[in-house]
């Protein structure tokens, strides 16, 4: 895992005056993170992702009906051992997501990921351009902070548009022994010419860094970045 940034911990350590969201004021926070102006995707509540607005088209949790496939995001965390446990590493999925279906027809769902094991507690606190979501369990020996934030910087627009989201996750072992762990992160391949098109995308593997997800799509094409 990376070394954290100090300097989104130590703004959100020092702003005491930033108010902690739980429970049923959990179900409508939707923290937008992205650049100015190129889209954004939304940090939730309970420390997942959701309302994917890129490649020019705006998404939100009560889009119509419609049989596709959408983006989505998450992480699962691997206790290993003995009482080995593997968790979403998001808070408790309120019941309204799961029986609220907006517009939305014939039962339809998106990426709620309604049937996986969650951490039972979780906080969410922020101010723009950072949200911090805690997750803790009595079963698990390990805490979660998760940190999402923007390049936000005050009057730079140029690198204050740059097109990306930052999470940054943080384990913080509980326990007087040692844990081995494994942390996983899986996500919809962004670049492609669009949800569920995967003839022209590509993944690179960037040693030490990360996996570079792009595609062979012409820049001038229909499909590119749509």
């Amino acid at each position: 895992m990376k070394k954290a940034i100090p300097y989104a911990k130590e703004v959100l350590a020092d702003n005491k005056s930033q108010r902690t969201f739980t429970g049923p004021d959990l179900l409508q926070i939707a923290f937008p993170l992205g650049g100015l102006g190129a889209g954004n995707i939304c940090l939730n509540g309970y420390g997942g992702l959701q309302d994917f607005s890129i490649r020019n088209k705006p998404e939100t949790s009560a889009v119509p009906d419609g049989h596709s496939t959408w983006d989505s995001a998450f992480a699962l965390l691997h206790i290993k051992g003995k009482n080995s446990v593997t968790k979403l590493v998001e808070g408790p999925l309120p019941a309204e997501k799961i029986y609220n279906l907006g517009t939305k027809g014939q039962g339809y769902r998106q990426s709620g990921h309604e049937g996986l094991p969650r951490f039972e507690r979780v906080a969410f606190r922020g101010e723009y351009p950072f949200g911090h979501v805690s997750l803790s369990d009595p079963g698990m020996p390990l805490k979660v902070d998760i940190v999402g934030f923007n390049p936000f910087i005050p009057l730079d627009d140029v690198n204050s548009g740059i097109p990306c989201a930052i999470l940054e996750y943080t384990l913080h072992n509980r326990s007087k022994k040692k844990v081995e762990f494994e942390f996983s992160y899986h996500l919809s391949h962004l670049a492609s010419g669009g949800a569920g098109d995967s003839e022209n995308s590509r993944n690179t593997v960037l040693p030490g860094a990360g996996v570079f997800l792009h595609n062979t799509d012409d820049p001038n094409a229909e499909t590119f970045g749509s």
